[in-house]
């Protein structure tokens, strides 16, 4: 198909979901500037994943956009690839996600575990606010102490005090 109907159908579907040049291109993770000159035809040599990119963006059918079928959507193609479009995400998450679907199996894996060790990294060193009185009357007020979990469990494994005298 030629490059300018292909360019006009993806400024159609752009139009009428009713975004901007700035939005699609932080969405799926081009420059402003590759999604003006698919639009405006002066790709010389069309690439297809981006094609597919965009289109899933705009939620048409890639196949429409390219002139390969008639049917500018298609029901359920969506249904597992941009579930998120039903979940309110902001831009630059839909980036990332267009961006992770691009990575072969080994760089997911990588993504997957530098999320998974920065989770965990977290949740060591998450604050519990815990209330506490003071036995001291210049603390007249509770208060709240932040402890992390690693605090917690040193306190909890601590030999236990049962009178000042143990002090």
């Amino acid at each position: 198909m030629d490059n300018i109907i292909i360019g006009n159908r993806l400024k159609e579907a752009r139009l009428e979901k009713n975004v901007t040049l700035d939005m699609v291109a932080k969405a799926v993770g081009f420059h402003k500037s590759t999604i003006q000159r698919y639009e405006s035809g002066k790709i010389d040599n069309v690439k297809l994943p981006i094609v597919q990119t965009i289109a899933e963006y705009l939620e048409v059918n890639p196949a429409w956009i390219v002139g390969k079928s008639e049917n500018k959507y298609v029901k359920n193609y969506y249904s597992t690839n941009n579930a998120l479009h039903s979940i309110k995400i902001s831009d630059k998450q839909k980036s990332l996600l267009n961006k992770y679907e691009k990575l072969d199996p080994h760089g997911k894996k990588a993504v997957d575990n530098l999320i998974d060790n920065e989770l965990e990294r977290m949740n060591d060193q998450q604050l519990i606010n815990i209330p506490a009185v003071a036995r001291r009357r210049d603390y007249s007020e509770p208060f709240e102490l932040n402890l992390t979990k690693e605090q917690i469990e040193r306190i909890q494994n601590a030999p236990s005090v049962t009178s000042d005298d143990d002090l």
